[in-house]
C-alpha cells in the first residue's frame, strides 16, 4: 500500500528491529518481539488516522479463576513520538515564499 503522496517513512530508531512497546490498556511494557503481530479484527479496532498498532498485549490477569485470562489490548511502540513527518510539496514552498515576500515588502 505505501505512504501517502509527499509523505516519507521516518524511524528514530535506525531500523532496530526490537523496538520497546507497551500496552495501551494496562501496564505492561516489553519489547517488539514478545509481542503476536496478528490482531483479530484489525479493522475493527483500528479506525483511520489512529495510531497503527504493534500488536496484541501478551500480558495475562489475575482476575481469572487460573490466572490466564489474557489482556488482548493492543500495544504500541513506546520510543515513537513522531510517526510519520511530511515532505513539503512544490506548493508548499511557493506559499511560504509568497509570504516571505509579503512579510518583507511590509
Amino acid at each position: 500500500m505505501g505512504l501517502p503522496n509527499g509523505w516519507q517513512a521516518w524511524d528514530p530508531c535506525g531500523g532496530n528491529s526490537n523496538r520497546p512497546v507497551e500496552c495501551g490498556n494496562c501496564d505492561w511494557k516489553g519489547f517488539e518481539e514478545a509481542v503476536d503481530d496478528y490482531i483479530p479484527d484489525f479493522a475493527q479496532r483500528v479506525d483511520a488516522g489512529m495510531i497503527v498498532p504493534v500488536g496484541v498485549c501478551p500480558a495475562t490477569h489475575a482476575d481469572s479463576k487460573d490466572g490466564s485470562y489474557p489482556c488482548g489490548s493492543l500495544v504500541y511502540f513506546s520510543d515513537v513520538e513522531i510517526a510519520y513527518r511530511p515532505t513539503p510539496t512544490i506548493l508548499d514552498k511557493i506559499v511560504y515564499s509568497l509570504d516571505l515576500q509579503a512579510r518583507a515588502e511590509a
